[in-house]
């Protein structure tokens, strides 16, 4: 009717509808994960006596972001994702492995431990600032590759990295983001070891030798779900 005026409690109503209404969009365009105890971290190097790796599981994380990329299915162009990511990692986690994976007691575990000052600085950590999607695939199953960039903070020192990453969605309620980079020690002030042999007959020494090279692959599986809430579709 003509002239006629809504009452107030209706509109105040209506407007606290379409409040939670937007919100409650907002919410269903974010996903909130969590880091699972399946994750692993690993650092590989070369030495001139012989190569070296080290793992840890002792890995925590957050990743928030927005989900439209989830739909995307074919090639694009570059895509920046609204996404932050963090991880941290207990230096003093980081153990010998051997060619199978398996744990060991070896030098190279507690070099390395030592080598990132696992005292005064107890924790790794990785900060991720920029998403860029490169690629979407649907077969055999959901597959995106990104390029990560991020401050990693090692032994006291940060510096800025970039590499590329591959994330699948095996599972409703999973992601698992895998690669690697390279890294250089000295980058974050870590000076290789020198050893040096005992005296020969003669009561010389022998050159100092370098045990582990300045350059170290780090290899990431991380495994992510839903922080208490549902995944949304594929």
């Amino acid at each position: 009717m003509a002239g006629s005026k809504m009452n107030p409690n209706r509109f105040s109503i209506l407007i606290v509808f379409l409040l939670l209404a937007g919100q409650s969009m907002l919410t269903a365009s974010e996903l909130k994960l969590t880091l699972q105890p399946e994750s692993s971290i690993r650092l590989d190097g070369d030495g001139t006596i012989h190569s070296w790796s080290a793992q840890t599981r002792d890995i925590s994380g957050q990743w928030e972001t927005t989900t439209n990329w989830l739909s995307i299915s074919t090639s694009p162009v570059p895509h920046h994702c609204e996404s932050h990511l963090t991880v941290s990692i207990q230096a003093a986690s980081l153990g010998s492995i051997d060619l199978t994976g398996k744990p060991t007691n070896n030098l190279e575990g507690r070099w390395i431990r030592h080598a990132i000052r696992d005292e005064k600085h107890p924790t790794i950590f990785f900060v991720m600032n920029r998403l860029t999607l490169t690629n979407a695939l649907r077969e055999p199953i959901p597959t995106w590759e990104f390029t990560v960039r991020g401050k990693l903070t090692l032994a006291g020192v940060t510096n800025l990295i970039s590499f590329p990453a591959r994330l699948t969605h095996p599972e409703a309620t999973q992601f698992k983001i895998t690669g690697t980079t390279e890294l250089k020690l000295k980058d974050f002030a870590i000076e290789p070891p020198l050893f040096q042999s005992a005296p020969n007959s003669n009561g010389n020494n022998y050159p100092h030798i370098t045990i582990f090279s300045n350059e170290v692959k780090l290899t990431f599986n991380l495994v992510f779900k839903p922080t208490g809430a549902q995944m949304p579709g594929k």
